[in-house]
Order: structure tokens, then C-alpha cells, then sequence
């Protein structure tokens, strides 16, 4: 219990402080890192993770660097997600969601605004973020969105990244 007490009030103080992380290695940054030990965190519910989820959501290009350390994080976020493609209402299966498979999520969902990605793919995240990391929140967004919507005119259907 005490965990769930110091991750509660760690989340309330930083929920809008991650939106403009600071440097490395400073006490905001690493209790934004603690909200992604949460994401993974087994001893507290699948509510609370999802709490994580929803604060790292409201962050900024400045978290990016944080979630693209955690692309390979094998941890057990949910164990038991309900998946949905997006192409019919009987689709829906559930899996396993790994932290690195909620932090690439996020990451789409930064970028996005939360808009979804139908064409919108990001290959190689260290690469993209060195190639963008210097453009604004708002020329990333704009960019990524006019991408997902020419790709998603023209492109044929193709399942997006699973939404949880």
C-alpha cells in the first residue's frame, strides 16, 4: 500500500510537469520515469497502470526520449488487454501488453493528439526522434498528421496499432 501511496502522489504532482520534462537525471524526470515503473508494476492494479498511461498521455515532445527507452520493456503492463483493429466489433481479441507496447502507444498518441494512426508509421523511433527532435510540438504534429491522412486516403486498409 505504501507503493500505490507514493505512486499516487508522485502521479498527482507530476501530471502536468511531464508535459515539460526537464533534463535527465533532475527529480522531475525521474518521477516521470517512475510513472513508466508503474506501467509495468504487477503489484498495483490494472487501473492504477492505466492511470500512468493516462498521465505519460498528456506529455510532450520532451517525454519522447523517455518512452523510446522503454520501446523494448518486456514488462507485463496488461495482461489481458482488450485489443480492437478497428475493422468490425467481432475483431476484438485480447493480449498481452508489454510497457515497451504501451510506450510506443503513447508515442502515437503524443504525436496524434490522440486522433488514432491509420497511416502513420513511425520504423525506427531513435532515427526519427534525431531527425526531429529539434522541430517544434507543433511541426511534428502537423506532420505526422497530414501523414496519417494521405496515407489513410490511399493507402488500402491495413490495421493501426492496436487501441487499448
Amino acid at each position: 500500500m505504501k507503493l500505490l501511496g507514493t505512486i499516487t502522489l508522485v502521479a498527482v504532482g507530476v501530471f502536468v510537469s511531464c508535459a515539460q520534462l526537464p533534463p535527465r537525471g533532475t527529480s522531475l524526470s525521474q518521477a516521470c520515469d517512475n510513472l513508466l515503473v508503474a506501467l509495468g508494476d504487477q503489484r498495483i492494479s490494472v487501473g492504477e497502470r492505466s492511470m500512468a498511461w493516462w498521465m505519460l498521455s498528456h506529455g510532450n515532445k520532451n517525454l519522447f526520449p523517455v518512452l523510446i527507452e522503454h520501446l523494448d520493456d518486456r514488462r507485463v503492463h496488461d495482461p489481458a488487454a482488450l485489443l480492437d483493429d478497428g475493422s468490425s466489433a467481432d475483431d476484438s481479441t485480447t493480449q498481452v501488453v508489454t510497457v515497451g507496447m504501451a510506450c510506443e502507444h503513447l508515442l502515437y498518441h503524443i504525436i496524434l493528439r490522440g486522433e488514432g494512426w491509420r497511416g502513420f508509421r513511425v520504423a525506427d523511433w531513435p532515427a526519427w526522434w534525431a531527425a526531429h527532435k529539434d522541430k517544434s510540438m507543433e511541426d511534428i504534429c502537423g506532420e505526422a498528421r497530414a501523414e496519417n491522412e494521405k496515407r489513410s486516403k490511399n493507402d488500402s486498409p491495413e490495421k493501426s496499432p492496436a487501441s487499448y
